[in-house]
């Protein structure tokens, strides 16, 4: 089966999230260099071996541009997260970047991934670029935004329900 064959009913709510945008470059020539890497028989093999690939072979500097991500192998959580989402979607396959918050260690960090749709039965699936999560994939990311957004300062109440 052909990843694209997957998707030829794709919702059409789920449209926007195959497109390239500002901040997510699917059709950029980098992007589909790195896209060419890899194969698969199904969306979630294709989406595995490209977020293990992103986790492997991007390391971290301060950069959110998924285009320096792909053109010299560095980039923050964010950039690794957009190239991930563009990296997919140039294979037709919805995915968008997800934002929030994330465990590490002792203290919980602003932290970036990629949710892929997996079509009606499963749904939305996340995936983490940074940390190589994907079949196990962690409680400790707790989702603050989805698509467009920035994690502001603030304050979070957790209150105990009975």
């Amino acid at each position: 089966m052909c990843i694209r064959d997957s998707f030829n009913k794709i919702p059409e709510e789920l449209k926007q999230y195959i497109e390239p945008s500002k901040d997510i470059p699917s059709d950029d020539a980098w992007v589909r260099k790195i896209a060419k890497n890899f194969d698969g028989k199904t969306i979630w093999e294709y989406t595995y071996k490209a977020n293990r690939w992103i986790a492997d072979n991007i390391k971290q500097n301060d950069s959110d541009n998924p285009i320096t991500a792909a053109k010299i192998h560095l980039g923050n959580p964010l950039a690794r997260a957009r190239l991930l989402t563009a990296v997919l979607r140039s294979k037709g396959i919805p995915a968008k970047v997800v934002g929030g918050i994330y465990y590490f260690g002792q203290i919980w960090v602003q932290h970036y991934w990629t949710e892929v749709w997996l079509g009606k039965k499963v749904g939305w699936r996340p995936v983490d670029p940074s940390t190589g999560e994907d079949k196990n994939f962690s409680a400790a990311h707790i989702t603050l935004f989805k698509d467009i957004g920035d994690i502001k300062s603030g304050e979070i109440i957790i209150k105990k329900v009975k």
